[in-house]
């Protein structure tokens, strides 16, 4: 009998820990981009803001280009079991058609995070949605964001 309330035991903290996994991505992530060449840092720098509902990854990304313009775009994407993500940029503010973003970009990233590494690092590339995907004039780099604040910390 014991040992079967050992086993509820340990199947419920397991299931409620499964719930609650995802959540370690929400809130600010600030970092950098690169821009066409992967070993050149640019210095655009790059934010989101993240929730998770499930797999599901929404919320804002704020890209400072190097004119001084901040381009701000609703981002949506999915969570997957091996803690990769992918993003795709899906709206842009303040949606109006004179001031368009140069690009629409998807994001893919892994969430690297050990008892080595004390920091929660997002790593991983980004590439311009283009009419034609292996277009030499199509945008891509990379990208390394570091967690600024989690959700509903000050």
């Amino acid at each position: 009998m014991l040992r079967a309330y050992t086993m509820l035991f340990l199947l419920s903290v397991v299931s409620i820990n499964g719930f609650s996994q995802n959540k370690y991505l929400e809130g600010h992530w600030k970092g950098y981009m690169t821009k066409n060449s992967l070993e050149e840092k640019v210095g655009l720098t790059f934010e989101l803001y993240l929730e998770v509902k499930g797999n599901v990854v929404s919320g804002v990304s704020y890209v400072h280009e190097e004119d001084g313009t901040i381009t701000e775009m609703e981002i949506k994407g999915y969570l997957y079991g091996d803690r990769s993500i992918w993003l795709g940029d899906k709206q842009y503010f303040p949606n109006l058609p004179e001031d368009l973003p140069p690009y629409v970009k998807t994001y893919q990233f892994i969430h690297n995070v050990s008892i080595f590494n004390s920091e929660n690092v997002l790593e991983g590339y980004w590439q311009e949605v283009y009419e034609t995907p292996l277009s030499l004039k199509r945008r891509r780099g990379k990208c390394v964001l570091r967690r600024v604040q989690k959700k509903g910390k000050a």
